[in-house]
């Protein structure tokens, strides 16, 4: 073994950073917008969402009830498919 080279210490210093920028993440909000702002969306830094303002409606074309239906439920947004 090469003198000064522990891969296994490096992985644990690997570990340890990524555990440090995970936390330092969970603490931060994000806001992003879309269409002018007709869209926006707040998540943390765990990828939750925290609020989704607003009211929206998505129009589609085509057989995709079931889908977009199951898409929102999956999401935790409720949905009225008509």
């Amino acid at each position: 073994m090469v003198k000064g080279f522990n891969p296994m210490q490096q992985v644990k210093d690997l570990q340890d950073k990524m555990a440090k920028m995970q936390e330092e993440l969970a603490g931060r909000t994000i806001e992003a917008s879309a269409g002018g702002g007709m869209v926006s969306v707040v998540v943390n830094g765990r990828q939750e969402v925290l609020s989704f303002p607003g009211f929206h409606q998505i129009f589609l074309y085509g057989d995709y009830k079931e889908q977009v239906r199951d898409f929102c439920q999956l999401c935790g947004f409720k949905a009225q498919v008509v």
